[in-house]
């Protein structure tokens, strides 16, 4: 009795795996109506009345794992592509906002260069002007000259 039981559950096994494969394996087929309206419809069945067209749908393979994988190492790359985008932007916006402080601080240096090459006075935090020496005033010429190599490159 287990026995045929066993062959049983077997049959009907074999049934259900052969039935499954001989299903997927199959070419689907779908059904294109135009009725007297001109309404276009599809449908998995032809219709009863009526011309129809038939159309096969292809059924692909899947995709093997190689596929899978070159698939994953693409979406990989167009993500890293784009943090290297957003990165390059910050960079950029940074390196702007440097090069505007450089200009900046390379006026001033030329201001100072001029400053301290045409006038001996200077004024102090109080608003009084004084005089500068000349060993104070080569020191802040050789400075403004040294800041200028520096910022105005």
């Amino acid at each position: 009795m287990k026995q045929s039981l066993m062959s049983t559950k077997r049959i009907y096994i074999a049934f259900i795996l052969s039935s499954f494969l001989i299903a997927t394996s199959a070419p689907a087929a779908m059904y294109k109506s135009v009725d007297e309206d001109g309404n276009v419809s599809y449908s998995q069945s032809p219709p009863k009345t009526g011309n129809y067209k038939t159309i096969t749908v292809k059924k692909y393979k899947p995709t093997s794992p190689d596929a899978a994988k070159r698939i994953q190492d693409a979406r990989k790359s167009i993500e890293q592509g784009t943090a290297n985008r957003k990165q390059d932007e910050l960079l950029k916006t940074e390196l702007d906002k440097n090069k505007k402080i450089m200009e900046k601080n390379c006026n001033i240096a030329k201001k100072n260069l001029r400053l301290f090459t045409v006038y001996k006075k200077l004024k102090n935090e109080q608003g009084e002007y004084y005089r500068v020496s000349d060993t104070e005033r080569e020191q802040r010429i050789n400075a403004a000259k040294e800041n200028i190599k520096q910022y105005c490159q």
